[in-house]
């Protein structure tokens, strides 16, 4: 079975954690036929330090360097030059579980996709209530993610591989085109990959700007109606926020004051879940954050 498995990834600027990443997929216990890395085109240190790693294991290990390559494009490329017919993929700011090789291929040959769940790598509470709102458990397809996905290559090739328009959200549509075409998708409930949350305020807005830009470029913003809905909500309060002075000072402070309620619910919730207090300043903040950052992102990225 190794000879059959390949791993594989895309990197751009990872100096800071691509070492713990790659460390974490040559110690697996049950280890891959193939690792195969494309780099974007790194300006830091994360070339040098894969071709350090490199130099630690037996496995055959391949890295391709490609000037401007987004995500989808690397992992293509890497896929393209996989000798496996079945295909790992997991991203770098996560660390895999030394056993998720081992469990996922329990999963085959009856299935043609298995999608892992994830949990929060996190260093304070501030990264701990980011994991709280972002690391959902996988139990539809909207929610399953490359960061922990292994498919059979034959159903990359039926899609035709990763949508290589835009840096993020090119994961829900190549899950989707998976469903469309048939392809058993089976759930593994362990959690076995660890992904790093953002360090600041600013990375974490940036973050889901990028994903509310990778939606609206892909097309998923049509695709899924939640979030068109939740889209034209968005711009209709803001309408109606900005008009309402004209109607009533009243019902400007009821509609200012309404999703800073919406949001200390959410605190609550998570208070409830956690029995950590801090969720009432944190969690208010992260949650409009995120909101106003993807929605932006998907109106004007």
């Amino acid at each position: 079975m190794r000879q059959k498995i390949s791993f594989i990834s895309t990197v751009y600027n990872e100096e800071k954690n691509i070492e713990k990443f790659l460390e974490s997929i040559i110690n697996q216990s049950k280890k891959p036929g193939e690792i195969i890395i494309v780099d974007g085109g790194s300006s830091d240190k994360t070339v040098a330090i894969i071709n350090k790693v490199k130099k630690k294991t037996k496995i055959p290990f391949k890295l391709i360097i490609e000037k401007g390559a987004n995500i989808a494009k690397g992992r293509n490329i890497a896929i393209s030059k996989a000798k496996g017919e079945i295909i790992l993929a997991s991203d770098a700011g996560c660390i895999v579980n030394k056993d998720w090789i081992k469990e996922t291929l329990k999963f085959f040959p009856k299935a043609d996709v298995v999608a892992g769940n994830h949990k929060a790598l996190v260093k304070n509470n501030f990264e701990f209530f980011q994991g709280q709102l972002t690391v959902n458990k996988v139990d539809r397809i909207t929610r399953m993610s490359s960061r922990n996905i292994s498919f059979k290559k034959k159903c990359w090739k039926k899609v035709k591989g990763y949508p290589e328009k835009c840096l993020t959200g090119e994961d829900t549509l190549f899950n989707l085109k998976l469903k469309k075409a048939g392809c058993k998708i089976e759930i593994n409930p362990r959690k076995d990959v660890a992904w790093e949350m953002r360090p600041t305020l600013g990375k974490f807005f940036k973050q889901f700007y990028k994903y509310g830009q990778g939606d609206k470029i892909q097309g998923n913003i049509w695709k899924l109606k939640k979030n068109l809905i939740a889209l034209l909500g968005f711009w209709a309060y803001v309408v109606l926020l900005i008009t309402s002075p004209l109607l009533s000072w009243y019902l400007t402070i009821a509609l200012a004051i309404f999703p800073v309620l919406l949001a200390k619910a959410k605190a609550l919730k998570i208070f409830i879940k956690t029995k950590r207090v801090s969720s009432f300043w944190h969690v208010p903040i992260l949650h409009l954050t995120r909101r106003i950052a993807y929605f932006l992102g998907a109106t004007f990225g």
